[in-house]
């Protein structure tokens, strides 16, 4: 990339404001203002910005000397305009690569329009009216969504074609859900608030070509006919498009065991995805899944899932940052049902890409304090999995607090049942408090013959810390058995308390990680300023109906 001028610095501004304008380029004269041959740079969005600014009128130089107009038209609308300055803007900075380039968005559907089907073509559903998803819809290969920030987006709990109401989209389309603090959007049930529920439609499905441990590389998703949805491949920075700002709620089916649709699932997404400040809210089945790939996630928001909140397998290696999950009595009340659910593949423990994701700063809060008797674990690691999960807040559930299962697993984190597992892809869980887990802080499934570790062993050296925290004073003593209604700051741990001073994830890859020297997702005595929920926007609701 070339370095960013004054000018483009002074502009760059507009991407927040025209964030709907992503676009991205597969050839190198789209975008290249400068004939340079090479990848739209900061220097192409300066040509653009004077084209702009001097009224839109074309330069002859550009576009190796054919004229603005020939590689300059990003949004494919027949003029140089601030839209294709946002969307060099971005390209220039590595926030998203989304449309085909120089093709447009494709037309603005009118408001209640209702989609169903197969959609071939780009389309743009509008801010501020809804857009109504009709049966299982599934968006091909080569086709972007644009969900303008502001939107609102329905799935018909009783569809045409008695097909349960979900988006799909395909490998190879990309969704444009660029929404903002100010306009979040809301995908949700087309029933009146008051009468919603888990299962009302099926929610969001992306597939991506990252790499999963399927045998042969790829495989089909959950709760759809076999070859309707293969996802998974060989390309780790793979882009099904962003997702931010946005909210999921009212939906995720459960057809049988271990068939169904999640509230928002991911499913082989590279890490070209871009997934930040994002909700998944009353589901039939889990908050957010990862089988398999590689992306990244921040501010995330699990509520109210009938079961587990997250829940990772089939070889994901991601990295997520900041995140609350929060079981809610009024939706979960059976069994098995836990904060962390992660696995590797449940046909092959050892199958490889192994998983391996890290969780960093989340707050993971179950249903023991509401009254259920029987439920999960704050985090069931079983299946041969590997990972991290550090500075975390594991508390209120029925069942153990950390419970590691079978010996695949277990080899993960040591060796023997002395010595720590340093090689890649190793298991670790620290620096992390256990509070008020009903059935026990740790429990440690494996054999007597095979190498085991205890839990506390486990929770060795990823960063120097303090290990497993095993506490009986509240970490959160403003949590209660009442489900909140509204956003506020119960989630902040006591200042002066265990969750100060945790090893900072931000020195283990800092290239992704933001500096949280604590546990938990908050600071703790932390107020308004430091409460991402508050202080982001509107786009939080924990109604249950």
């Amino acid at each position: 990339m070339g370095k960013k001028s004054k000018l483009a610095g002074a502009i760059a501004g507009a991407v927040l404001v025209m964030g709907a304008a992503s676009q991205a380029f597969a050839v190198a004269n789209c975008g290249d203002i400068n004939a340079s041959g090479g990848t739209p740079d900061a220097i192409d969005s300066v040509g653009l910005a004077q084209v702009v600014l001097a009224g839109g009128i074309p330069v002859a130089g550009h576009c190796g000397a054919s004229g603005t107009l020939q590689c300059g038209d990003l949004v494919d609308d027949n003029v140089i305009n601030s839209q294709d300055l946002v969307a060099s803007l971005q390209v220039a900075a590595s926030i998203e690569t989304l449309l085909t380039p120089c093709t447009g968005f494709g037309p603005t559907l009118a408001c209640d329009s209702t989609v169903s089907g197969t959609i071939n073509t780009n389309q743009v559903w509008p801010t501020g009216c809804d857009t109504f998803v009709d049966g299982t819809t599934f968006i091909s290969s080569g086709t972007v969504i644009t969900v303008q920030a502001g939107a609102t987006v329905k799935g018909r709990k009783t569809s045409t074609n008695s097909t349960p109401s979900t988006l799909i989209f395909l490998r190879g389309s990309k969704i444009n859900a660029a929404g903002t603090a100010a306009l979040p959007i809301v995908m949700t049930s087309d029933q009146t608030p008051g009468t919603r529920a888990k299962a009302d439609w099926g929610g969001v499905t992306l597939l991506g070509s990252a790499p999963v441990n399927f045998p042969g590389g790829e495989g089909g998703c959950e709760g759809l006919p076999a070859g309707t949805c293969n996802f998974g491949g060989s390309e780790p920075n793979d882009s099904s498009g962003q997702v931010r700002f946005t909210r999921i709620e009212f939906s995720g089916v459960l057809f049988s065991t271990d068939n169904e649709l999640n509230i928002f699932t991911m499913n082989g997404i590279g890490r070209g995805t871009t997934i930040d400040h994002v909700q998944a809210n009353v589901g039939d089945d889990d908050g957010m899944e990862w089988f398999g790939g590689t992306v990244n996630g921040k501010f995330l928001v699990v509520t109210s899932t009938f079961d587990d909140i997250f829940d990772w397998q089939i070889g994901y290696t991601g990295s997520n940052q900041f995140g609350l999950g929060y079981h809610n009595v009024a939706v979960q009340i059976a069994s098995g049902h836990n904060g962390f659910e992660a696995d590797n593949n449940e046909n092959g423990f050892d199958n490889t890409p192994r998983s391996n994701p890290e969780f960093c700063n989340f707050t993971v809060i179950g249903s023991t304090r509401q009254g259920v008797t029987s439920s999960g674990s704050g985090a069931n690691v079983r299946r041969g999995t590997a990972g991290k999960i550090a500075n975390a807040i594991l508390m209120d559930f029925t069942s153990a607090g950390l419970d590691i299962d079978d010996d695949a697993t277990l080899a993960r984190g040591c060796t023997n049942s002395t010595t720590l597992q340093t090689t890649e892809p190793v298991l670790r869980v620290q620096d992390t408090i256990l509070h008020n887990n009903a059935g026990g802080a740790l429990q440690t499934i494996g054999s007597t013959t095979a190498p085991t570790c205890t839990p506390n062993q486990l929770a060795g050296l990823w960063q120097t810390g303090e290990g497993l925290i095993v506490t009986a004073t509240n970490p959160l003593p403003s949590i209660t058995a009442t489900f909140p209604s509204s956003v506020d700051n119960r989630y902040f741990p006591l200042s002066g308390g265990e969750a100060d001073g945790a090893p900072d994830c931000a020195l283990l890859r800092p290239e992704f990680f933001d500096s949280a020297p604590y546990i938990g997702a908050f600071e703790p005595g932390g107020g308004t300023p430091e409460n991402w929920l508050v202080t982001t926007g509107n786009w939080i609701s924990f109604a249950t109906n």
